[in-house]
C-alpha cells in the first residue's frame, strides 16, 4: 500500500547564516489511520510533499520514504533523508 502525505510548511528564516549551518532535514511525527480511523501498524512506503499554499498549487518538494515503521498509528521520518531540502523551501 502507498500511502501519500501532503504536508503546508510555512518557515521563518533567521538568516543566512542559520541556513548555511542547517542540516536540512526537517523531523517530523505523525500519526496513520485507516478509513474508519483505526491506528495502523507495519511498514509502508509514504511520500511527503511541501507545498506553500493550503490548497491548490504545486509541491515545492517531494519524498518518497519506502520502509517507514508504524506502531500503533504512530511513525516517525526525517524529511530530507532521500531528496535533499534546499535553503530556498
Amino acid at each position: 500500500m502507498k500511502i501519500v502525505f501532503v504536508a503546508l510548511l510555512l518557515v521563518i528564516s533567521a538568516g543566512p547564516a542559520a541556513a548555511a549551518t542547517s542540516s536540512q532535514k526537517i523531523q517530523f511525527q505523525g500519526k496513520l489511520l485507516d478509513t474508519a480511523n483505526n491506528p495502523r501498524n507495519g511498514t509502508f512506503e509514504i511520500t511527503f510533499r511541501l507545498f506553500n499554499v493550503p490548497t491548490g498549487g504545486g509541491a515545492l518538494w517531494t519524498e518518497t520514504q519506502s520502509a517507514v515503521a508504524v506502531n500503533n498509528g504512530v511513525f516517525e521520518a526525517s524529511l530530507g533523508n532521500v531528496t535533499a531540502l534546499t535553503t530556498n523551501l
